[in-house]
């Protein structure tokens, strides 16, 4: 019988009440979200509607796991916890302000039965504004693990990764630990 990669999703939230519903929807309307284990959502410390939008959600859906906690001042902090509460093979993360595209979980999974070997798996985004309706799209460099410019191309030429944009084996994260909660951007 062939594994079914287990996907963990940790969404990080601060003050978006405005966006956080369609974010989480988004999740759920992933072509592949029979992937998903569970889907947890950390709101750290907001200050408006957005702790009661995601409890609202997780009652409607078991998948949802709300976690709250004091504001850690940037995103690792966050991302970290949902990290440590993650069960699943596979974590991928979302803003509370991003959304993904129906196909992300089924394009990353067919990464990962390509390369199951690889520890991070990343993609390009596209950048919209809300407002206007125009669009961008980012293209994140690739790279070969034996290439002496691998970490150029990814945080000069073409990067950063965008977390949104992720997934990481969880056990990658006991080897290298998690993000760097000094930095309060580009963790």
């Amino acid at each position: 019988m062939v594994h079914k990669p287990s996907v963990c999703v940790v969404v990080i939230c601060y003050n978006q009440e405005d966006y956080i519903a369609e974010a989480l929807q988004s999740v759920l309307a992933q072509t592949h979200i029979d992937h998903v284990t569970e889907i947890i959502c950390v709101d750290d410390g907001s200050s408006d509607g957005s702790r009661h939008v995601i409890e609202a959600m997780a009652r409607e859906n078991p998948l949802i796991k709300p976690v709250h906690q004091a504001n850690s001042g940037g995103a690792a902090g966050p991302r970290n916890k949902g990290i440590d509460l993650a069960t699943g093979d596979y974590v991928a993360f979302l803003d509370g302000d991003d959304l993904w595209v129906p196909t992300k979980l089924h394009e990353e999974l067919k990464a990962i039965s390509k390369t199951p070997e690889a520890g991070l798996y990343y993609g390009d985004y596209l950048e919209f504004d809300h407002d206007t309706g125009a669009e961008k799209t980012f293209r994140v460099n690739a790279f070969q693990a034996d290439d002496p410019k691998a970490v150029e191309k990814l945080f000069v030429q073409g990067g950063p990764i965008l977390p949104s944009a992720a997934i990481v084996r969880r056990d990658v994260f006991a080897a290298v630990g998690g993000f760097d909660e000094e930095l309060r951007y580009n963790e």
